[in-house]
């Protein structure tokens, strides 16, 4: 069975992501989102995914999505990773955080 991804972030890193993404025989690229709707939708029709959106809650609020891949900048990564995870989400982030370890270590308190 195929994991459903959602890519939230079109900056420098997406064709890394979406190329890891669509090289993965178990994942594939379903939703990406970016503040510029122009670049979402250029990047899930370079991609192959079939949902583009401009609204973070689309992809968040969705249950069509197995792991969000969150490639935003650090000073909105906390907030939106600790949403994701809140809804009991999968994530994985790999940027720098905005103040760590402060930011790591309120998004851990909050986990729990």
């Amino acid at each position: 069975m195929l994991s459903r991804v959602a890519l939230m972030g079109c900056g420098f890193g997406r064709a890394v992501h979406a190329q890891c993404v669509q090289n993965h025989p178990l994942l594939t690229l379903n939703g990406v989102y970016s503040r510029r709707l122009e670049k979402a939708k250029n990047t899930a029709k370079e991609f192959g995914a079939a949902v583009f959106t401009d609204r973070l809650e689309d992809l968040i609020e969705s249950e069509e999505y197995d792991l969000y891949i969150v490639a935003l900048p650090p000073s909105v990564q906390v907030d939106v990773v600790t949403t994701l995870l809140k809804a009991g989400r999968a994530v994985f982030a790999e940027k720098p955080w905005g103040g760590l370890p402060d930011d790591l270590r309120e998004l851990l308190r909050k986990k729990k």
